[in-house]
Order: C-alpha cells, then structure tokens, then sequence
C-alpha cells in the first residue's frame, strides 16, 4: 500500500472528525471558559423570565396556580373524607391520567354547576364584588382566578398541565365549594327568619 495513500486517509479522517465534532468541542471549550460565570447570569436572568412552555408544560400556568393560595383563606385545607373523595374521585383520577387540562375544566364544573344551582350565573366580577359587600364573601377572588385560569385552559390547546398542578387547581376548587355552601346555608337561613334576602 502506497503511504501518500495511507496519509491522505487519515488527513481525510481528521477532517471529518473536525467537521462534525467542531461544534461541540467549540461549545464545550466556552462553557469551560465561563464556567464560573454561568450561574451568575442564569440567577440574573430567572427572576426576569415570566413565560415558558417546555415539552408544551406552561410554566407560567404552573405559577399562576400555585399564587392561588394567594387568595385562599385555607390553603392548607385539612385532609378529610370529602376532600379525598374529591380528589381521588376515580373518574377524575383517570380523566388526569388522560387530559390533564380537562381536568381543570371538570373541577370548574363544579364550581359552575353549584353557582347556578344558588343563581349565580354568569359569575362575572361585578357580581363578585357584591358578594363582597353584601355577604362578606372572602373566597369572591379565588373564584375569580378559578375562572381565568380555567379560561387560560380552554383557550390555550397546546396547554399541558402537571397531575401535581391539577391536583392544586382542584384542591383550591374544593375550598371554593365548602365557602358556596356556607354561603347559601348563610342565604337559607337569612330567608327563613326574614322572608328574603
């Protein structure tokens, strides 16, 4: 075998190698560089970021449920018998396992069918406000943001939701229907000693 061959072939290989494995070793040499410096400028850049979506997740979403407790006047609601028959509902259970996003829907329509059933319909803000002034209803503005982040689902296709998200969002979902009934049994018995409310 000729050697001009032979040296040619390696040349050819070593070029090769270079062409595709440039990039990565460019990468990697200036990662190496700025090593130190990375963690200062990804801990400058979080606080800033407001929206992200990885693998279709809304991080922003993820956010926006967890600042409800924010508005709950008992997020740590206590575990009892309706709240994990209501969380572990088995149709529900598998509904999260399927579509974690209709999850949400269904939990809101929960909420939905209990203020219609008190005639409540549309829940608009005007109508929370008054339930504030007229009733004291503190649990007015956690419904609210139920709404819109059950809005953001409906409106966003492309939306994915974590069980641990959707287990929140129905938590919270959960306190807003104990605050309903006490508010209609408040309602009940404001038309039984007066004849109306």
């Amino acid at each position: 075998m000729d050697v001009n061959k032979i040296i040619i072939e390696y040349l050819k290989l070593i070029i090769d190698l270079l062409h595709y494995a440039g990039w990565p070793i460019l990468i990697f040499i200036i990662f190496m560089y700025y090593r130190k410096k990375i963690p200062l400028l990804v801990g400058d850049l979080l606080p800033r970021i407001k929206k992200i979506t990885f693998n279709k997740i809304s991080v922003e979403f993820v956010q926006k449920v967890n600042e409800l407790k924010n508005f709950q006047q008992n997020y740590d609601v206590k575990e009892s018998v309706e709240l994990k028959e209501y969380l572990y509902n088995p149709e529900f259970r598998q509904l999260l396992r399927v579509r974690s996003d209709f999850s949400i829907l269904a939990s809101w329509q929960d909420i939905e069918m209990k203020l219609r059933q008190m005639g409540i319909n549309p829940y608009t803000r005007n109508k929370s406000q008054k339930l504030v002034q007229k009733y004291d209803f503190k649990q007015s503005k956690l419904i609210l943001h139920l709404k819109d982040l059950r809005s953001e689902v409906v409106h966003n296709n492309n939306i994915r939701i974590p069980e641990e998200t959707a287990l929140e969002y129905r938590k919270a979902c959960f306190e807003a229907l104990q605050a309903l009934d006490k508010l209609e049994d408040s309602l009940v018995s404001k038309i039984i000693r007066k004849g109306s409310y």
